[in-house]
């Protein structure tokens, strides 16, 4: 989901990223706050994006909330992705003990209603010394808002927060993978009802929800499945070990020519002795002006990229995988290289095994 997403902030060391569909939405949010809210009001434009502001406002403390008893608890938090129709955590591996993600999942519900009623306390103040009824709209709207958050998010569809609540439940009596089987299947029913529901009244807002339960139900349940397929998978067991190096003295249209040839988009880099140095890639020697590739080297352009070992667990190389920015990655041993992975090598062999 990053890749679509902006970098906004970061809080607590958690980079915030906005969707672009967020950017996309926004001009609707303000209208139909507007419009809903502060229909005879001069001001009902800047309203309109006060309320949207604060809505996700409110969404960013929830999923803070989440991610701070996340990493209270071990769990790495990637990043905070803030949708139109809500935030997602992305956590970079699923809890061990479902204890911990009962309080992870209970703790972002309490927040918007504490935030919330907040709110609502605040109205009472400004009524009493300092009367304006758009600004206590304001505050009773945005309290109501904080407070309906917290109580729909309870609701057991997952991968809402109550839907994490029921998989923790389940997770007591099954299998993790088993019980979020049957948690989705609760959240894809509870969609469904929504959907009906919003189609029926010609709600927009509920369909759209609808579809991120659904939706969002099915991917995690696919991404927690791969989880399972390669917890006790290693790097050797999905590493493809007829690998293609290229030393670090080869010019660079000797290598353009190995790319021609093999059609790979990247490779080890080796000393002359078959010792790893670093990878190449195409878009490396792409950059090379036509004139310069007979005078330049391989090592001019190469960058070194940590290697994989052959003993490390499948999920911490899908982690280095993914914060490497290369797709694939090499594997070494005592220096030299002895395989080559990527995150589909690694995914077919955990298929493959659990058929």
């Amino acid at each position: 989901m990053a890749y679509s997403s902006i970098r906004i902030g970061s809080i607590f060391g958690i980079p915030i990223r906005l969707h672009i569909t967020f950017l996309i939405a926004l001009p609707l949010f303000i209208w139909i706050f507007g419009v809903a809210f502060f229909p005879d009001s001069e001001l009902m434009w800047l309203w309109g994006f006060l309320l949207t502001l604060g809505l996700f406002a409110g969404v960013t403390l929830h999923e803070l909330a989440h991610s701070y008893v996340a990493k209270k608890n071990g769990v790495p938090i990637e990043s905070i992705v803030l949708l139109p129709i809500g935030g997602v955590s992305q956590m970079e591996n699923i809890p061990d003990d479902p204890n911990i993600e009962m309080r992870m999942a209970l703790v972002g519900p309490l927040t918007s209603i504490l935030v919330g009623v907040v709110f609502l306390l605040c109205a009472l103040p400004l009524r009493l010394f300092f009367y304006s009824p758009e600004v206590e709209l304001f505050f009773v709207i945005m309290g109501s808002i904080n407070i309906f958050l917290g109580l729909f998010n309870l609701l057991p569809a997952f991968p809402m927060d109550g839907g994490r609540v029921l998989r923790t439940w389940l997770a007591k009596r099954y299998r993790y993978d088993i019980a979020t089987k049957h948690a989705v299947s609760v959240g894809h029913a509870i969609a469904v009802v929504i959907f009906i529901l919003g189609a029926f009244t010609l709600d927009i807002m509920l369909m759209l929800v609808a579809m991120f339960i659904y939706i969002g139900g099915s991917e995690e349940e696919r991404q927690t499945n791969v989880y399972y397929a390669i917890r006790d998978l290693k790097v050797k067991d999905a590493m493809n070990t007829k690998v293609d190096c290229i030393e670090e003295e080869k010019r660079i249209s000797d290598a353009i020519e190995e790319l021609l040839r093999t059609k790979h988009i990247m490779y080890p880099v080796v000393n002359r002795d078959g010792y790893y140095l670093g990878v190449v890639t195409l878009d490396h020697i792409s950059r090379v002006q036509k004139e310069e590739r007979d005078a330049l080297l391989v090592k001019d352009v190469m960058v070194y990229v940590e290697p994989l070992s052959a003993e490390m667990s499948a999920k911490d190389a899908i982690q280095k995988l993914s914060k490497s920015g290369f797709n694939r990655l090499p594997v070494v041993e005592n220096g030299k290289v002895i395989g080559i992975v990527t995150l589909g090598d690694i995914i077919r062999t955990a298929q493959i095994l659990n058929a």
